[in-house]
């Protein structure tokens, strides 16, 4: 009777965790950022549901602004645009039509002040629908793809809406 009942409870206990798998993770990128340079992993991505923690191997902190460039659709050939006026403006705090500040010069913490790697300072998620998007440097002297990067996200998938 134990034996039955242990492998009753096996049998159920295989199929809800086959059947229950985890769809909420979350991948989570690291890219780097130098004072001159953002070392991003892509360029375009399908879900806008992901996760970034900003490495800084510097000594200072390194400040960053994340702009939301289209919504609902994306710019096209964003990879061979160039939008050094639009990142210049930017960071002289120009307000540009069309172009949302979502995180605004937000500090990146270098990697020797981070006391806990497992409640990392610099671990940001995003939740973006469809859209161009941009990150670049703000205390850079000069302007070149080197410090700043477009992706675009190609699904809404990475939002929910609310259904009343």
């Amino acid at each position: 009777m134990k034996k039955k009942l242990l492998i009753g409870f096996s049998l159920i206990f295989l199929v809800f965790s086959f059947s229950c798998e985890d769809d909420t993770k979350v991948k989570i990128f690291e890219p780097n950022i130098t004072s001159n340079k953002i070392d991003f992993p892509f360029n375009e991505i399908d879900s806008g549901k992901f996760g970034v923690i900003y490495r800084n191997n510097g000594d200072d902190p390194i400040t960053i602004s994340l702009m939301m460039l289209s919504q609902g659709e994306l710019i096209e050939n964003s990879q061979n645009k160039d939008f050094c006026d639009e990142v210049n403006a930017i960071r002289k705090g120009v307000s540009i039509n069309g172009i949302l500040p979502i995180n605004f010069n937000i500090p990146v913490s270098p990697e020797n002040s981070v006391a806990n790697q497992n409640d990392h300072p610099n671990l940001i998620s995003y939740s973006f629908p469809l859209g161009t998007y941009m990150i670049l440097l703000m205390n850079s002297d000069s302007c070149s793809t080197d410090n700043y990067v477009i992706f675009d996200v190609k699904t809404n998938d990475g939002i929910q809406y609310m259904e009343n």
